[in-house]
C-alpha cells in the first residue's frame, strides 16, 4: 500500500479498514500509529521498520503477523491484546522497555532460522521479541504462562554470556 514512502510520516487508519496487509506500511517514516478497534488481522512486515515510539494492538486483532513489528527502531513500548502473536512480530526493537501482554493472548508462535553465532550457521528457535534488548520487561496479565503460549515465548536472543529470556512478570494489568 505504502510500502517504502519514507515521507510518509502520519496516517489515520479509518474504523471502516478490517485487514492490514503485508509490508502495508514497511519502510515508512510513521510517527504515530492508531489501530482502530475495526482491524482484525494485521500482516507479515506490515510496520516494519516505522518510526513510532509506542503501539496498542486491541483485541479485535485475530492475527499480528511475522515481522509485523520488527525492526522499528524507535518503539519503547507495546500493548498487546491481540489473539495470535506471530514469530519475530517485534524482532529488532532495541530500544523497547516495556511489552504489556494482555489475557486476550491466546497464541505466541515461534519461527526457525539460520543465525550465524561464533562464525559459524546456526539453526535458532526465534521468539517474537528476538533482539530486543535484554532489560526489555514483559509484563502479562494472566497469573501464569497460557498453554497456548510457546515454552520460551520470552527468548531474548544470545549475547556474549550466552542465550537470554527477557524478564517477564506475571499477574500484571
Amino acid at each position: 500500500m505504502f510500502f517504502g514512502c519514507i515521507g510518509l510520516t502520519a496516517f489515520e487508519i479509518p474504523e471502516t479498514v478490517t485487514s492490514i496487509g503485508n509490508r502495508a506500511f514497511f519502510g515508512t517514516s510513521l510517527t504515530e500509529l492508531a489501530i482502530p478497534s475495526s482491524v482484525e488481522s494485521i500482516g507479515a512486515s506490515a510496520f516494519t521498520g516505522v518510526e513510532i515510539t509506542s503501539v496498542i494492538i486491541p483485541a479485535t486483532v485475530q492475527t499480528l503477523g511475522e515481522s509485523a513489528f520488527g525492526y522499528c527502531a524507535s518503539l519503547i513500548h507495546a500493548e498487546v491484546a491481540a489473539q495470535t502473536i506471530g514469530p519475530l512480530a517485534f524482532e529488532s526493537c532495541e530500544a523497547m522497555t516495556g511489552v504489556w501482554l494482555r489475557n486476550t493472548v491466546q497464541s505466541i508462535s515461534f519461527g526457525r532460522r539460520f543465525e550465524e553465532i561464533d562464525g559459524q550457521d546456526v539453526l535458532v528457535t526465534t521468539s517474537p521479541f528476538l533482539h530486543c534488548d535484554e532489560d526489555c520487561m514483559l509484563y502479562c496479565e494472566p497469573a501464569s504462562k497460557p498453554d497456548g503460549w510457546m515454552e520460551r515465548f520470552n527468548y531474548g536472543g544470545w549475547n556474549d554470556d550466552g542465550m537470554y529470556d527477557l524478564p517477564t512478570t506475571w499477574g500484571q494489568s
